[in-house]
């Protein structure tokens, strides 16, 4: 029986997971006006899109603030959080698991960004920055870059040497600790 709980909380945690993931990065490239016509950012939307345009059908944005999709990240947390803790059997008040799921959600952002500048600056050692024939240096550039620039008004490149991903991933490593301590 602990075999069948231990599978349940994998499924469950890695699909809600991996779903919760792919619609902040449904925000973050809308956001960042990434370019809708690469494949990754297809994909994305087409897979978000079941439950995003009815929502949004119900709850328009609000200025640049897709709060519809927002709130279905929010609702899926929920979601994610309740089944997570009813499989582990854990008791636990509605109201209690309210603050860990926007918690959670913004946890969840914080490793999108933190994983987003890590690959882009591996990435950036062996394909060529300036080439567009790759989808995924293309949308990382996109996600990346608003960050990356801000740090490198403030930390100089040494020599060749640019910094800016390394204070961008210290920065939101500080923000994922502080997140982690509420």
């Amino acid at each position: 029986m602990q075999a069948l709980t231990n599978l349940s909380y994998f499924i469950v945690d890695s699909l809600l997971g991996l779903y919760i993931a792919l619609l902040i990065i449904r925000i973050l490239l809308a956001w960042v006006k990434a370019d809708f016509y690469n494949p990754i950012a297809q994909f994305v939307i087409k897979a978000t899109n079941p439950v995003v345009n009815p929502m949004h059908r119900v709850i328009p944005a609000w200025g640049r603030i897709d709060s519809g999709t927002w709130l279905l990240i929010f609702g899926f947390s929920l979601l994610h959080l309740y089944l997570i803790l009813t499989l582990r059997d854990v008791s636990f008040n509605i109201i209690q698991i309210i603050p860990l799921a926007a918690i959670s959600m913004a946890e969840k952002l914080i490793t999108i960004l933190l994983y987003a500048v890590m690959i882009r600056a591996v990435m950036s050692w062996f394909a060529n920055p300036y080439s567009n024939n790759n989808p995924m240096l293309s949308i990382l550039d996109s996600l990346t870059q608003p960050m990356l620039s801000l740090a490198r008004r403030y930390i100089p490149a040494v020599g060749a040497i640019d910094l800016s991903a390394m204070a961008v991933i210290f920065v939101l490593y500080c923000a994922s600790i502080i997140l982690r301590s509420i």
